[in-house]
């Protein structure tokens, strides 16, 4: 019995999506980097249009091609992540015809190795990783994007002032007699420790270039 193929039916209503796709499939990423093997448990997302003479589209292609390439990473020429976003974009791009561009992304947690500067142990991190491909059909360029981000402890500036202004106050109010000027009241706040709190915060940062392996995630 032959199926019929939906997706490529003539719709009843003939409206194009610029963007549909395929999200969060989840696979381990292995592959060898620039300077260190990589392995990093993914979330994987491919997205392509859906043109308006096409009733449906088979993204279940994209998860083929996600399969094929993450499968066979360790022994292909891939070194960087946005590297291997760009292969699954190249081959979703072969798989759907109808598809005027593919955009991958990637996005995982890696456990990177340090030696703490406090005691000298080796601590392990984890680095949240990101990168994308996209591909387009007509000209067949690849704009690249890779990125990682990383929690950590900064100290709130807010209460920092606040309490640097309430201590200078405070100086300049009981010191009476001592002469102790502006250009005094700064030294003193300089070399004297100030009180402020903690805060939990995130940085993340994305580098684009249409050449991969611009930047090394280690770095």
């Amino acid at each position: 019995m032959n199926a019929p193929d939906v997706q490529s039916q003539k719709p009843e209503i003939p409206i194009a999506l610029s963007k549909v796709g395929l999200v969060n499939v989840v696979k381990e990423v292995v592959f060898n980097g620039s300077s260190r093997p990589y392995n990093v448990v993914a979330s994987i997302n491919v997205y392509t249009d859906l043109p308006s003479y096409q009733r449906g589209m088979h993204m279940s292609r994209g998860g083929e091609a996600i399969t094929d390439i993450v499968e066979s990473a360790s022994t292909m020429p891939i070194h960087t992540f946005e590297s291997l976003c760009a292969e699954i974009a190249r081959r979703t791009l072969e798989l759907i015809e109808s598809s005027s561009f593919v955009e991958v992304s990637l996005k995982g947690t890696m456990v990177m190795k340090s030696r703490s500067k406090i005691n000298g142990r080796v601590v392990s991190e984890p680095i949240k990783v990101y990168a994308k491909a996209r591909i387009e059909r007509m000209s067949q360029r690849v704009v690249h994007t890779v990125g990682a981000g990383v929690s950590g402890m900064t100290v709130c500036p807010c209460a920092k002032e606040m309490v640097e202004h309430y201590s200078a106050e405070l100086l300049k109010s009981e010191s009476k007699g001592l002469n102790l000027d502006e250009s005094v009241v700064k030294k003193i706040l300089e070399l004297v420790p100030v009180a402020s709190h903690v805060q939990r915060g995130f940085g993340k940062i994305l580098v684009t270039a249409v050449q991969p392996g611009i930047v090394d995630i280690y770095d």
